[in-house]
């Protein structure tokens, strides 16, 4: 009797485990779907995330390319003030190349680029080879005279005489007097003087270094000079 009790008992358990595994294995499947199913999904949405991103960094770029000035002549094109062209002048600036709040700073790039063309030879200018400062003489450095003119406080008027005073300097360079010109280095003055001039603009004034390197760029570009 115990051993058929055995048996019996073992019997049922083995079809109840075998029962529990079967309900198991039928279960994974499902499980798998389920899981195969969400990854698929998540695939997809991935995937859907991926071409959208790809489309935006194509959209980035295509903006970028089209705001990115890769020349000097399109950048002058789009950005000079009253449509001065970007390339090779001997005639006076009606204004600076670049917007100025103040009028200092619009003062200092008018008489930059009278400078830069007496440097380069676009402007007669006097020969000044043979001149030689001395010691204990009253020379003023262009340093020292150009953060003088910084200190003064400039008009509305000051700006129309100036521009006034440029159209008569561009008709008649050499017998023009531009001592009177607001930060207008005097063409007695040497080179070397004038050299340190633009560089002195640039070293403490670095709201005009743009304005410096556009009007140098200006100047070299289609200069028929071949110095």
């Amino acid at each position: 009797v115990k051993s058929q009790q055995y048996e019996t008992f073992g019997k049922s358990k083995l079809q109840k485990l075998t029962r529990e595994e079967s309900v198991q294995q039928d279960s994974v499947p499902d499980h798998e779907d389920d899981g195969g199913s969400k990854y698929r999904k998540y695939s997809i949405s991935s995937h859907d995330q991926a071409d959208d991103m790809s489309r935006a960094s194509t959209s980035n770029e295509s903006e970028d390319s089209e705001m990115n000035i890769t020349t000097f002549t399109t950048f002058g094109l789009s950005k000079f003030q009253m449509k001065i062209l970007p390339t090779y002048s001997c005639s006076a600036l009606p204004q600076p190349l670049l917007p100025k709040h103040n009028k200092a700073d619009y003062l200092a790039a008018l008489a930059c680029w009278v400078t830069i063309l007496r440097i380069m030879g676009d402007l007669p200018d006097m020969d000044n080879v043979n001149n030689l400062d001395v010691a204990g003489t009253s020379y003023v450095s262009p340093v020292s005279k150009l953060k003088s003119a910084f200190k003064v406080k400039y008009s509305k008027k000051d700006i129309d005489e100036a521009q006034r005073k440029y159209s008569d300097l561009f008709k008649d360079p050499l017998g023009t007097d531009t001592q009177s010109i607001p930060f207008m280095t005097e063409s007695a003055e040497t080179m070397l003087d004038k050299i340190q001039f633009i560089c002195a603009i640039g070293i403490f004034k670095p709201g005009l270094r743009d304005e410096l390197y556009c009007q140098l760029c200006k100047q070299l570009t289609n200069n028929p000079s071949r110095n």
